[in-house]
């Protein structure tokens, strides 16, 4: 872990330090500018890193409260809908109150729809049910489930990519479904990928109901 964190330091300190020499070399102001906005972009991503490195070597701990599912939905979908322009997030089923934190939840979900988004061909991201979350719950415990019009997970890296680190993509850093992992075991959960009808792939979010929960029917 700590040699794939150096790496992506190294990586974005290493384009920090190209567009800063880029912005003092140019004449152009509106050139200036973006090579500015590229080295804030970079700075954001070492934040984003760092906070993950640290969120696996030492959780902050959390007293779980009464989480509202369906205002973590809401605000997940709308983060990824304005990061991601061209898609348009549906939903399904129902969203029921769980124990934890409400900000660890929003980002593992958010996490899992960025991953839908970027999976999804872009000819096919603005389909009604392209990228979908749908939410069900029993007796024991809530699912959320994300959805995907991407090519599936292959059933040997099923495990892997949950792993520090590991990613398919061309420049991923490998930290965006480790994090959904290491946020649901905080939760007493589990997460999981499967394979969607049709084409895709279903990463689904298993946390424990909360005691009020129990009894109710499941819904899908």
């Amino acid at each position: 872990m700590s040699a794939g964190a150096a790496h992506e330091f190294r990586n974005a300190a290493a384009a920090i330090d190209g567009y800063a020499d880029l912005a003092l070399r140019s004449s152009d102001s509106d050139r200036a500018a973006e090579y500015v906005r590229a080295i804030r972009r970079e700075a954001q991503e070492m934040s984003r890193v760092t906070s993950d490195f640290l969120l696996f070597a030492k959780p902050e701990g959390f007293s779980p409260e009464s989480v509202d599912l369906e205002a973590v939905v809401e605000g997940a979908i709308g983060e990824t809908e304005r990061a991601h322009p061209g898609v348009s997030v549906g939903r399904d089923g129902a969203f029921a109150p769980v124990g934890g934190s409400s900000v660890l939840l929003r980002r593992a979900l958010a996490n899992l729809l960025r991953n839908a988004a970027e999976a999804t061909p872009e000819n096919r991201r603005k389909e009604p049910d392209a990228v979908v979350v749908a939410g069900a719950r029993t007796d024991r415990e809530v699912a959320l489930s994300v959805w995907d019009r991407g090519p599936g997970v292959d059933a040997a890296e099923r495990e892997k990519i949950f792993l520090p680190f590991y990613s398919s993509k061309p420049h991923g850093s490998g930290f965006g479904l480790a994090i959904v992992a290491r946020i649901a075991e905080l939760h007493g959960g589990t997460v999981e990928v499967t394979d969607r009808p049709g084409g895709g792939a279903v990463f689904t979010l298993r946390l424990p109901a909360e005691a009020s929960s129990a009894g109710t029917p499941a819904s899908s």
